[in-house]
């Protein structure tokens, strides 16, 4: 791996809007986390694209990325509630932005319940 999977890293996304009680408006999570610091295509080791982190620490203030780090125990002791997501992958800041062919006349438009949404707007096949 290289010297950034070690380093702590800084992420200005949006992740998660809800919050603990470790402070006001903040979120901690304990998980596994892969983010992006630079663009793959660019760079000419892949391993200086990405840094991944097997049992990382990420905190969230007022719905922003505020550090995502390697796990420390004693760190984390600053916190008085860490939601435990250890075994899932958790990539902060990535935003899904794909939609069907078929979903193009209906972007923005009212929503209601997704089951009713979809037997009063699609076709069953």
């Amino acid at each position: 791996m290289s010297k950034n999977t070690a380093s702590a890293a800084h992420v200005s996304a949006a992740l998660l809007s809800s919050s603990s009680s470790a402070m006001a408006d903040t979120t901690v999570i304990r998980s596994s986390f892969l983010h992006f610091l630079q663009d793959p295509t660019q760079v000419n080791n892949i391993f200086d694209a990405y840094q991944y982190l097997e049992d990382g620490l990420l905190v969230i203030e007022n719905g922003h990325i505020k550090t995502l780090t390697a796990f420390d125990a004693q760190t984390a002791q600053q916190y008085s509630s860490i939601i435990d997501k250890r075994g899932k992958l958790i990539i902060p800041g990535f935003i899904d932005t794909h939609t069907h062919y078929a979903q193009t006349q209906m972007i923005a438009a009212y929503g209601e319940q997704l089951l009713t949404w979809l037997n009063t707007n699609t076709q069953t096949t």
